[in-house]
């Protein structure tokens, strides 16, 4: 027996831990035990609906994918060679000048 069945309009059935019932659960309401005992907190069973409905809206729909062209400055980025320090104690100075020389070769300016 499957772990739950899902049905029309957000409404899902849920087994039971033993397995030998089903619960009916929707994000508002459930009719496990554990609402009945406490009626103002969601169950996991309504936590679980609640994501699974989350979780569906983000996913993109099906034929809606498109692959992602990075913008120039993005490829430069990529692109860009990777500086190990090798100084022993740089000054803030010699930090500022290599970080704004590296910036102007990556990101020139346009005339």
């Amino acid at each position: 027996m499957p772990s739950f069945v899902e049905l029309a309009g957000g409404v899902r059935l849920t087994r039971s831990k033993k397995g030998d019932a089903y619960y009916t659960t929707t994000s508002r309401d459930c009719s496990c035990p554990a609402r009945a005992y406490n009626p103002g907190v969601a169950c996991k069973h309504m936590k679980t609906v609640q994501a699974a409905m989350d979780n569906a809206s983000i996913r993109p729909k099906v034929g809606a994918f498109r692959p992602v062209s990075l913008l120039p400055s993005e490829e430069k980025a990529q692109a860009a060679p990777i500086y190990v320090d090798t100084l022993e104690d740089p000054t803030p100075r010699e930090i500022a000048y290599w970080s704004i020389k590296a910036d102007r070769e990556m990101w020139p300016a346009e005339a």
